[in-house]
Formats: C-alpha cells, sequence, structure tokens
C-alpha cells in the first residue's frame, strides 16, 4: 500500500495558505488530485512495467458507478476514449456534489 499525500492550499496569486502562524493549509488531495498523486508515489510506471492498460478508478460516494461496469468499460475502450465518468446533474446551484468542469474548453 502506498499513501497519497494531502494537497497544499495556494491563494488565486500562488501564494501558500496558511491554517495557522507557521503551519500551512492542507487538505485531502481528493479525486482531482488523484493521478497526480499517482505519479508522484511512482504507481504510473509500475503500471506500464506491469503493462496495465485500463485501470476503474470511481469515487465511493458515486451511486451509479458499478465496481468494473462491463458495460461501461467497453463503451470507454470501443468509443476509443482515454477517460470516462458517470455524472448526474445537480438539482440546485449549491447542492454538495463534485464537479466536472472544463478550463479553457478542456476538461
Amino acid at each position: 500500500m502506498r499513501s497519497l499525500c494531502s494537497a497544499l492550499h495556494y491563494d488565486y496569486n500562488g501564494k501558500l495558505l496558511l491554517e495557522e502562524k507557521g503551519r500551512l493549509a492542507t487538505s485531502p488531495n481528493g479525486n482531482g488530485g488523484w493521478f497526480t498523486s499517482m505519479e508522484k508515489a511512482g504507481l504510473d510506471k509500475d503500471l506500464h512495467l506491469k503493462n496495465i492498460k485500463w485501470i476503474n478508478i470511481f469515487a465511493v460516494d458515486n451511486v451509479l458507478q458499478r465496481i468494473a461496469d462491463p458495460a461501461f468499460i467497453g463503451a470507454t475502450i470501443l468509443g476509443n476514449y482515454q477517460s470516462a465518468s458517470k455524472v448526474v446533474r445537480k438539482v440546485e446551484p449549491m447542492e454538495k456534489m463534485g464537479l466536472l468542469c472544463l478550463e479553457d474548453g478542456k476538461p
């Protein structure tokens, strides 16, 4: 088992934020930082060495996700997609749930 790290907090100018004097503000890395943490831990190289082409990653609170769903994985592979995700629309803007976003038109 390899440990995946916490994320540091930065302001909009790129300066590190403090939780208190002398202590950096951190939080769990979350879904968005999963791939960066995987790379830092060397898991990307491990997958490559073992010739693993696909991995099934999902949030534990995603009720739509069936673990290793053969139809979903098959559609992802046949569609020649690098990744795929099951999502639902928010009922209201302030609803607490994860978001998939675009930045400069890219996921």
